[in-house]
């Protein structure tokens, strides 16, 4: 059932980035001479949209803006309202993850001044805490003034933090970590089980390590309590993907709405400047196809696939306004150009057309084989 709800859903961002196009070429009275879902042979024609063999992809062909150069402001309404489509759709899905999944806060186990033991710690300097770790991580890299909202007793406050006292809750605070375990996956094989503890952590050398740092890497030791009993056990890096774990302090938190949207574009934002890093990178492995959103997709617990649904419609958008034929960036930047020479200018889209088509298909493969083997 998942499974399906994830194609489903990664096809629902892809259907609603072209509905922009299509509503957008409507509202400047353009011509939309063709409209369809997939491609490969049609199969049949609903409400004039044509459904074709392959439900991976869709498409709409506005004249004015496909087939020839018109108007700059219509051409950049029609290009950029697909993308501020899936944009829009990110900011919903996080907004509604924020507001009821409870994916923020932690609350502290003891009192570190000027917090106050039972203080649920919900963004420092406007990142979401998703764990015990993001606090240290978040202030204790350099010392600096900081800003902390936080629920105390039933109340949000705002805690403006000085540099000095900054450093002296990073000294106080544990960067060790206690980790529970909430999902286990059937291709667990460590005989991991919901509800088990994850305590302390060893590398290969026996050298203890903080636990924080060791989830999620790769030949580990972790030390598991169960019930009355404890008990270590190896992981690999592979191994991680068998299980979720979350914060042992970690507090589902009910946001008020303007916490929630404040979050949610905070978070869009920072997700947002991390594409271009990852892009100019050029790492392979940084990137995935389809079928790797559908895999992490179908694996998640449902307040985390609305979470990682949100991500990549927020990909889907803000990939698409890249200046790269024929991404829809394109018909912006290089409007001027087109117009000059439109011929030309179609035969670079096309070859570009062909190059992505190829490189799509390339890392569909790489998926399949990364899974596979995974």
């Amino acid at each position: 059932m998942k499974l399906f709800l994830s194609i489903v859903a990664i096809l629902f961002l892809i259907t609603m980035h072209e509905l922009g196009h299509y509503w957008a070429a409507l509202l400047t009275g353009l011509t939309v001479s063709e409209k369809g879902i997939g491609f490969g042979p049609v199969l049949f024609t609903f409400k004039g949209w044509k459904i074709r063999l392959i439900p991976v992809l869709a498409y709409v062909v506005v004249d004015e803006v496909d087939k020839k150069v018109t108007d700059f402001w219509k051409t950049s309404f029609v290009s950029g309202a697909g993308p501020l489509m899936n944009i829009v759709i990110a900011l919903v899905l996080l907004f509604v993850v924020f507001m009821f999944g409870g994916k923020i806060g932690i609350q502290l186990p003891r009192e570190i001044p000027p917090l106050k033991k039972g203080d649920i710690i919900i963004s420092v300097n406007g990142s979401p805490i998703y764990n015990y770790g993001d606090i240290t991580s978040l202030m204790c890299g350099t010392y600096t003034d900081n800003t902390l909202k936080i629920k105390r007793e039933g109340k949000l406050q705002t805690l403006q933090i000085t540099k000095e006292q900054t450093a002296e809750m990073c000294k106080k605070l544990d960067w060790n970590g206690i980790y529970k375990v909430i999902t286990v996956f059937p291709q667990n094989k460590q005989g991991i089980k919901e509800g088990d503890i994850f305590v302390a952590c060893k590398n290969n050398n026996g050298i203890d390590f903080p636990l924080y740092f060791c989830i999620q890497d790769s030949n580990v030791n972790i030390k598991v309590k169960r019930g009355d009993k404890t008990f270590w056990v190896h992981f690999d890096k592979d191994d991680w993907y068998s299980l979720i774990v979350e914060d042992y302090y970690h507090k589902p938190y009910t946001a008020p709405v303007s916490v929630a949207a404040d979050q949610a574009v905070d978070t869009a934002k920072n997700a947002a400047t991390m594409l271009p890093e990852v892009i100019k990178r050029g790492n392979i492995q940084d990137w995935g196809s389809i079928i790797s959103a559908i895999y992490v997709l179908e694996q998640t617990t449902w307040i985390d696939f609305l979470y990682i649904l949100a991500l990549i419609s927020l990909s889907l958008g803000v990939v698409n306004l890249l200046p790269v034929p024929p991404l829809d960036g394109s018909r912006i930047v290089f409007w001027y150009v087109r117009k000059k020479n439109e011929d030309l200018y179609l035969k670079v889209e096309k070859w570009f057309y062909g190059a992505i088509i190829s490189f799509s298909f390339a890392l569909i493969l790489l998926d399949i084989i990364r899974i596979s083997w995974r």
